[in-house]
């Protein structure tokens, strides 16, 4: 990277004042409709990781961390909440304060940076991926608000100033306690920072930051050695332009889509954020070197298994404002920024509407399914999946209890995972099983429950039910894809108590 002089840190606009009223409001907005989102959607498929850590106990807590391959801060975080507080919605308050604040950063530098109008950073705001993952209960709204500190201090605040060491002290902090995974981009930020930068000062604050780093990721005993890390990221290392593509994908068009063959109109969205690109890259400055090199590094990530948009938050909230920056630019810039957040918004509306979502598991369960998936009468209903165990019994209200299996993260010896499985078959003579499509760790915990069941009881009957409307897409990249999101078995247990 070029040197580039410290002149430039300082050489950003001033918030006008018909831009810091919205700009104060728009955390505050934010956070309001994150909120609701959150207590109108049950918990997406990694939250139930985090909810199950946090109501753990102690043996399967330390254990879980010493598995893991994330830092204990935020569950040790989670478990003390959980204690002063149960519940799905006071886990997700802290992380919408978390992103609301981050956004608010993010619209001060943009502005100051003249990277794109007040109004464009309110709405890009609204991103789908911003709105559904900035207020999820996992660890990236702490990841995006540790970057946006530090992006805040090298682009927004002005240089010299305590402001802006201490911005990048806490983003150093609150970043590498969030994850691993910010590491590279602190890197990242440092260099930008001894660049832009001259004298002493700034040497220390970096060399500030380092110690930061090591005390909170490396040396701690809950943490795992950094010869491990470096284990772990080359296990995972494959050249895959599949997972480029996934990230790309979903982080600009968002995971929530029209059904098959609509779903090639995400396609629109790409001409808005590449002219958006191209205008970053124009403007060669220290401010667009930094934002292509922490997009790069997001880039290097997909190819050690990071492949999903919901961690680089910062990423799209600073790409999104550009595009959306160019409603107010002429010609086809315009007509093509016009279309990509015309297709963003339909995408926020199914993604508030909770269906269409790519990945089959996320979207709601419809009242209407329960005819061909769930039988009456029901001594016991099954569903391994905490989320489709959720959902049955919010949506469907069976007379029978409903039960999910233990999460085999937290669980993964057989007997342990099964013995409260085990408890409720016993008195059960009639049972339904009801399945999402394997994946993850469901291809062990699925067959470990079709083995209990077939070690007591007979298969009477099996449903599939709601076609999956991207069917068509996910045959032609995979052939075993399921055509069916549900599927539903009846089982009769005649050795019962």
């Amino acid at each position: 990277m070029q040197a580039v002089p410290a002149l430039s840190v300082t050489r950003s606009e001033p918030v006008s004042r018909a831009a810091r009223i919205p700009l104060l409001a728009l955390p505050w907005a934010w956070a309001a409709a994150a909120l609701a989102l959150a207590a109108h959607r049950l918990p997406y498929d990694d939250e139930w990781f985090e909810i199950s850590l946090a109501h753990a106990d102690p043996h399967h807590f330390s254990a879980s961390l010493a598995a893991d391959v994330h830092l204990p801060w935020v569950a040790l975080l989670d478990r003390g909440i959980v204690h002063l507080a149960p519940g799905f919605l006071p886990l997700v308050v802290p992380r919408v304060a978390a992103s609301a604040l981050a956004l608010f950063l993010v619209a001060s530098l943009v502005t100051r940076r003249r990277l794109a109008p007040w109004w464009a950073v309110a709405l890009a705001a609204f991103h789908p991926v911003l709105l559904m993952y900035g207020g999820a209960a996992r660890w990236y709204p702490f990841l995006f608000l540790g970057q946006a500190l530090r992006a805040w201090a090298l682009w927004g605040a002005d240089a010299g100033t305590v402001g802006a060491d201490g911005a990048l002290l806490a983003g150093a902090l609150v970043g590498t306690l969030a994850g691993y995974l910010d590491l590279p981009f602190l890197v990242i930020d440092g260099t930008a920072w001894l660049l832009t930068r001259s004298g002493t000062r700034a040497r220390v604050v970096v060399a500030a930051s380092c110690a930061v780093l090591v005390a909170g990721t490396l040396l701690t005993p809950l943490s795992h050695p950094a010869g491990r890390l470096v284990s772990i990221a080359a296990s995972r290392f494959q050249l895959s332009l599949t997972a480029f593509v996934e990230w790309l994908g979903l982080g600009l068009a968002g995971e929530a889509h029209p059904g098959w063959p609509l779903t090639l109109l995400a396609l629109l969205v790409l001409p808005g954020f590449a002219a958006a690109a191209w205008a970053i890259i124009r403007r060669r400055d220290g401010f667009s070197r930094w934002l292509l090199a922490v997009a790069l590094g997001w880039c290097g990530a997909t190819q050690v298994g990071v492949w999903h948009p919901r961690y680089s938050l910062l990423v799209w909230a600073l790409f999104t404002a550009a595009m959306l920056g160019g409603l107010a630019a002429p010609g086809a810039r315009r007509t093509a920024s016009v279309v990509a957040a015309g297709y963003l918004a339909l995408g926020l509306l199914l993604t508030v509407r909770g269906d269409h979502f790519l990945k089959g598991d996320l979207n709601s369960l419809p009242a209407a399914a329960r005819a061909s998936l769930l039988e009456d009468p029901a001594d016991l209903v099954i569903a391994p999946y905490p989320r489709t165990a959720a959902q049955v019994s919010s949506v469907w209200r069976p007379a029978a209890p409903v039960v999910a299996v233990p999460l085999i993260q937290q669980y993964p010896d057989r007997d342990e995972q099964m013995s409260s499985l085990r408890a409720a078959l016993a008195s059960a003579r009639r049972v339904v099983l009801i399945t999402v499509p394997d994946r993850s760790w469901l291809r062990v915990t699925n067959p470990r429950v079709r083995a209990e069941l077939r070690s007591r009881c007979h298969l009477v009957a099996s449903h599939e039910a709601v076609e999956d409307p991207f069917w068509p897409l996910k045959r032609w990249l995979s052939k075993s894809t399921a055509r069916y999101r549900f599927r539903s078995e009846t089982w009769d247990c005649p050795r019962a108590r």
